[in-house]
């Protein structure tokens, strides 16, 4: 995709507000760069981690690093309390959501074993009651599956901080599923080229 196509997507008013309502509260990073080249921003100029809090947001920001020719947003898995500086970042108790967030990577050749990857993990999900806080989102050569960070319990996150909690969630599914999951790689052209 080139340069003014990107611009284009960005551009919309429902792209904008959808980025911007998934990236409230998360630390932002903005990926750009040239061919062989890729670079990611995290930061803002006087060390301020980068987020967006409005559709407007959006916009000021791929106007501000469009030198770097922005291509893609990306919002952390954690939706912080503040994020006024780096020490933000480092303080676990700052934390106030997570998201549990399985990466499932591929080539775009391969999508029919990303879909059944991601269907493997989404029915685990279910066989533990997991059904109305799961989502998809396609990233171009492979899915993410989450599991919406407020779906747990005050009570479950006044004993344990949310990144512990997806943590433990991914790790724990991702144990129930490995074979089937290994049966999928294994059989990936991708693994036998």
């Amino acid at each position: 995709m080139n340069y003014e196509e990107i611009k284009k997507y960005y551009s919309s008013e429902l792209v904008k507000e959808e980025i911007a309502d998934y990236c409230k509260g998360r630390w932002v990073a903005i990926e750009g760069g040239f061919p062989n080249n890729r670079v990611f921003l995290r930061y803002r100029r006087d060390g301020r981690p980068l987020s967006i809090g409005n559709p407007s947001d959006v916009e000021g920001l791929l106007k501000q690093f469009r030198a770097l020719k922005p291509r893609t947003i990306y919002g952390s898995i954690n939706v912080y309390s503040k994020l006024f500086s780096k020490l933000d970042l480092d303080d676990p108790q700052n934390i106030a959501y997570t998201s549990p967030i399985w990466d499932i990577d591929g080539n775009l050749e391969e999508w029919k074993s990303i879909i059944e990857a991601s269907r493997i993990i989404v029915d685990e999900l279910e066989k533990l009651g997991i059904t109305k806080s799961v989502f998809i989102k396609w990233s171009g050569e492979g899915t993410h599956v989450h599991i919406h960070e407020r779906c747990f319990s005050s009570e479950l996150l006044s004993k344990y901080n949310p990144l512990d909690i997806a943590y433990s969630i991914v790790e724990y599914v991702l144990d129930r599923c490995r074979e089937r999951l290994a049966e999928i790689a294994s059989a990936s052209n991708a693994l036998n080229n």
